[in-house]
C-alpha cells in the first residue's frame, strides 16, 4: 500500500465516524423530540379529563341547617349537624355562606367551594383534598340528586 491509498482509507474512516456520529446524534435528538411531544399530549389529556371530571361533579348551593323555631338546636339535632369539615371548605379555610356553590365530590361526599376544589384538582391529581379518596368521572354519575341532599 502506498501513501495515497493509505490517506484514503485515513479519509474514509474520518468521514465514516462522522456520519456515525451524526446518525447518533439524531437518533438521540428524535428520541427527545418524540418524548417531549408524548409529555405534552399526556398532559393534554390529562388536563382535558380533569376538566370532564369537573363538569360531572354536582355544583349545588349550600344550605346552612335552620334552627328550630329560631331557637337553639336540641342534642338529637346537633348531633345531625355538618361536622366543622363540612362547615367550612378546607381547601381555604372559608367557612360556607347559604346560597353559596359548592361541588360534593362523589363517593367521600366532602364539600367544598366550586372554585377551590377545580383549582385543587387542577394542581394536584383526582383525589379528594381531605380523605384522598380517589375522584373519578365514573363515580360521578347519578350523584346530583344525593350531592344536593348533602348540603
Amino acid at each position: 500500500m502506498d501513501s495515497d491509498d493509505m490517506i484514503d482509507w485515513i479519509i474514509w474512516v474520518v468521514l465514516l465516524t462522522f456520519i456515525v456520529a451524526a446518525a447518533l446524534i439524531a437518533v438521540v435528538v428524535l428520541s427527545l423530540v418524540i418524548a417531549e411531544v408524548v409529555r405534552h399530549v399526556r398532559q393534554r389529556c390529562k388536563s382535558l379529563s380533569i376538566e370532564r371530571l369537573l363538569e360531572s361533579i354536582p355544583d349545588v348551593a349550600y344550605k346552612q341547617k335552620p334552627d328550630r323555631d329560631g331557637g337553639s338546636l336540641s342534642e338529637e339535632e346537633e348531633g345531625k349537624e355538618l361536622p366543622r369539615s363540612q362547615s367550612s371548605c378546607v381547601i381555604c379555610m372559608a367557612q360556607y355562606e347559604g346560597g353559596e356553590r359548592c361541588s360534593v365530590l362523589p363517593g367521600c361526599g366532602h364539600v367544598f367551594h366550586t372554585g377551590c376544589v377545580a383549582t385543587w384538582l387542577h394542581t394536584t391529581h383526582n383525589t379528594c383534598p381531605l380523605c384522598r379518596a380517589t375522584i373519578g368521572a365514573d363515580a360521578v354519575a347519578g350523584k346530583v340528586n344525593a350531592a344536593e341532599d348533602m348540603v
